[in-house]
């Protein structure tokens, strides 16, 4: 096996590729193109050989994400469903959030309304979600999204995570949202105003927070 055919299956070498492609897309060097045409391919072959080192898997996943190789899908699909919470995120933030795949809207929602799955996990449903329908006011997905903002059996951070998601899909600008840094201040980061008119908008019965 010569250099070109190996590739790198270690969590240090594969985080050294996904900064490579992290500036190549941010055109800081486009001289490594002609590298990703070997490196991807053979990467995708490791991952469904199994020849990836177990801590390496979710940083293989994030590199063809980013590099927007869709080769990849059907091998990333596999993950959504992983007993590995982390492999299921990092699977839903590619389909979802880098390549906004709609072919998998149905369990984006599923893993959202499932409050046994983990937090983190539902929360970055709720992100495929608003990054698919950004500034679309889709009544749907508004819908569901207010029902679970309202909801006073949800938790705090599914609430949060579900407004931010209701604002992304409503089209206000990322320079007027909250700080994603700390919990959310119902009296002071929350545009209730808003609220009410998409509310009245898809039609939702308000329900106590």
């Amino acid at each position: 096996m010569t250099a070109m055919d190996t590739i790198m299956r270690n969590r240090k070498e594969l985080l050294e590729f996904l900064s490579e492609i992290k500036n190549y897309y941010l055109g800081y060097n486009k001289d490594l193109e002609n590298d990703f045409k070997w490196k991807l391919p053979t990467l995708l072959e490791d991952l469904r050989d199994g020849n990836i080192e177990k801590d390496a898997v979710y940083t293989a996943i994030h590199i063809f994400g980013e590099a927007r190789y869709k080769e990849a899908e059907i091998e990333i699909v596999k993950y959504l469903d992983n007993e590995d919470s982390e492999l299921r995120k990092i699977a839903l933030n590619v389909l979802g959030v880098h390549w906004n795949s709609k072919e998998y809207l149905q369990i984006y929602e599923s893993v959202l309304l499932d409050k046994k799955e983990d937090e983190d996990n539902r929360s970055m449903a709720a992100s495929c979600i608003s990054s698919i329908f950004i500034g679309t006011k889709n009544k749907k997905y508004l819908n569901l999204l207010i029902s679970l903002f309202m909801d006073k059996n949800e938790s705090w951070y599914i609430k949060d995570s579900a407004y931010f998601s209701i604002i992304c899909i409503w089209g206000i600008p990322p320079q007027n949202w909250p700080s994603f840094a700390k919990k959310l201040d119902y009296k002071k980061d929350i545009d209730w105003n808003l609220i009410e008119e998409i509310e009245k908008y898809v039609s939702v019965k308000k329900l106590l927070v």
